[in-house]
């Protein structure tokens, strides 16, 4: 168990039933349990003995001094924020006294509702991400598509221009006073003997 000294600056992170919540201005941001078991109205030696059983928890407490609400200075146990805020989240809300079940309800919804942002709104952001990606992806496939096609005929037509403009006149001329006669297909002429 790792023993520290908090500094004597202190930040307020939360209030309950008007108890400030302290975390000692360090870089770790650690939180004593016990003004938080006296503001809930639940015994901080249980807490202490189920935050011991608790692998994770156990794994990250620390004992440090830290001053009470009476002003006076005492070693507790101490968690970092981010795992109180867990601890916090498992402790039931029917032990707590009356005035503090509404704070430990409304702080357990919210866990609930960052929980699902990260676990299910997200899963669900990403599918219609990915899902948008595709769609959009189809349609620049397909204009793609016909922007080689219109590329392709607007070059036609560039070739188009560039010879009629290099046409001459006697060259035009010549070709539109050719006379074409239409000819059946696939049908043999056939000539009388008597004309051979």
């Amino acid at each position: 168990m790792k023993k520290e000294e908090t500094k004597s600056t202190s930040i307020v992170v939360a209030r309950i039933n008007n108890v400030a919540i302290l975390v000692g201005n360090t870089s770790e941001k650690l939180v004593p349990i016990k003004p938080i078991c006296l503001a809930l109205g639940i015994d901080d030696k249980a807490q202490k003995n189920r935050i011991e059983r608790d692998e994770i928890l156990n794994s990250v407490k620390v004992m440090a001094t830290s001053t009470a609400s009476d002003g006076k200075v005492y070693e507790m146990v101490h968690l970092p924020l981010r795992y109180a805020l867990g601890w916090l989240f498992s402790i039931d809300h029917n032990a707590v006294k009356e005035e503090a079940k509404p704070f430990v309800i409304k702080y357990k919804r919210e866990c609930i509702d960052a929980l699902d942002n990260h676990f299910i709104q997200k899963t669900e952001f990403e599918r219609w991400q990915l899902e948008e990606f595709l769609r959009l992806d189809e349609i620049e496939n397909a204009i793609r598509g016909d922007f080689r096609e219109c590329s392709r005929r607007i070059k036609e037509v560039k070739q188009q221009k560039i010879e009629v403009k290099a046409k001459k006149q006697h060259d035009w001329s010549f070709e539109n006073s050719q006379m074409t006669i239409p000819f059946p297909e696939n049908k043999k002429i056939e000539l009388n003997q008597e004309e051979a």
